[in-house]
């Protein structure tokens, strides 16, 4: 019998620095490459070795590992090759030579690998996708903070705001940052790349006042690809995130401490962990803590909760916290700030809070823990929600068209 092979539409190569499930950058290539291939694509990848990565074999090709923040003499070694990196490109250049790529889609490319892989595809004439799953293209930081608060000093004063504003915190390292943003926005550096997907219309309007070209930007919304089963606890709520103050992690943990009734139930790592145990401790049985968990695993304690909560106090885009919830039947309460409201209706979906204003957030707490019927109303529109803008086929479908745009 003559088994053929399913006929290959394209040959995809995704890029981003870490191939393991670090983040929420990294499950969102991860699953995409797995749908892309489930349709008969023929997807390749490209990233930084690590014993952990979820890709392997002939289909990938690598990098050594760099890690910044790391002691001794090989740091800065490493950090020499943050602004333009040339093992990566030539590395990226064999690797596209072997492989033949039909496009190729970069995600976090960022100091590990730097835009220095985009030249080794412009000068093979290969159409380059690119999602901005951050605010590295406008500002040096990534993030749009300075000193914990949302800014916009980029936008306004151009890169050089990170060095004036010590925006990194030291001088030095602020001047590193400065640097890589002036180096590459000089000579152009993306300017190789055909499309910038936003998966928020949040940054779409960011990278316009930053002066990127309309034609080159596009909308793709994000996705929830969460599935599982388990019966909500009424008096349960989650906070799924790193656990840093800029995700409002400090203001959740007061917030608790005031209210009379229900248990928090805290995944995630992150520079506050200590703070979080010791909250746990004193608020016995009040506050849980998870620590990081698998994604799966996570599904599970979402849909064991009666809601989720999201208390930023920085600029989300479009974070998984907030569409696994919706897609597990599960309302959000969140900061007003960024892409978040772009995801949710108040008083339909979920409520948006003012950030940091420990008042409200109690209030709205307390209402949505009174008012268990109110709640379990709310998560049921946001499943019909996220069911009708938020699937992983309709996110694939997008990056198909855009693909197939820039490849004719």
């Amino acid at each position: 019998m003559d088994v053929r092979r399913p006929r290959l539409d394209m040959r995809i190569l995704l890029v981003n620095k870490f191939l393991h499930p670090k983040g929420g950058a990294e499950r969102a290539v991860l699953t995409l490459g797995g749908e892309l291939e489930q349709r008969g694509h023929d997807v390749f990848w490209f990233g930084m070795e690590h014993p952990a990565n979820a890709v392997r074999g002939a289909h990938v090709g690598l990098v050594r590992s760099r890690d910044y923040r790391a002691g001794g003499p090989r740091r800065y070694r490493d950090a020499a090759s943050m602004l333009y990196s040339l093992d990566a490109r030539r590395r990226f250049g064999r690797f596209l030579d072997r492989v033949q790529p039909t496009i190729v889609h970069l995600h976090n490319i960022y100091h590990q690998l730097t835009p220095s892989i985009v030249d080794a595809a412009r000068a093979r004439g290969l159409p380059v996708v690119m999602t901005a799953h951050d605010y590295k293209l406008v500002c040096p930081r990534y993030d749009m903070l300075r000193k914990g608060v949302p800014c916009d000093a980029c936008l306004e004063e151009g890169p050089t705001a990170c060095l004036r504003h010590r925006c990194a915190g030291s001088w030095g390292a602020s001047l590193i940052l400065t640097a890589e943003a002036v180096l590459h926005r000089s000579r152009g550096s993306y300017e190789g790349v055909a499309r910038v997907l936003t998966p928020s219309r949040f940054l779409h309007g960011v990278l316009l006042r930053a002066g990127w070209e309309p034609q080159r930007l596009r909308h793709v919304p994000n996705f929830s690809a969460a599935t599982a089963a388990g019966e909500a606890i009424p008096t349960r709520f989650l906070y799924a995130g790193r656990l840093a103050p800029e995700k409002g992690v400090g203001t959740l943990l007061r917030v608790v401490a005031g209210l009379r009734r229900g248990t928090l139930v805290i995944c995630g790592s992150g520079p506050l962990e200590a703070e979080v145990q010791r909250a746990a401790q004193a608020l016995a049985g009040r506050i849980v803590v998870r620590g990081q968990l698998s994604p799966r695993e996570l599904w599970h304690e979402i849909a064991r909760s009666a809601f989720t909560v999201l208390p930023s106090q920085c600029l989300e885009n479009a974070p998984f916290a907030v569409l696994e919830s919706m897609a597990l039947g599960r309302s959000v309460l969140a900061s007003r700030l960024g892409g978040v409201p772009e995801l949710l209706a108040p008083g339909e979906t979920g409520e948006l809070l003012p950030p940091g204003r420990i008042d409200a957030w109690q209030r709205a707490l307390k209402r949505a823990l009174e008012e268990p019927e109110r709640t379990r109303r709310m998560g049921i529109a946001a499943r019909r929600v996220a069911r009708e803008r938020f699937t992983l086929e309709h996110h694939v479908g997008a990056v198909e068209q855009v693909y197939r745009e820039v490849s004719t």
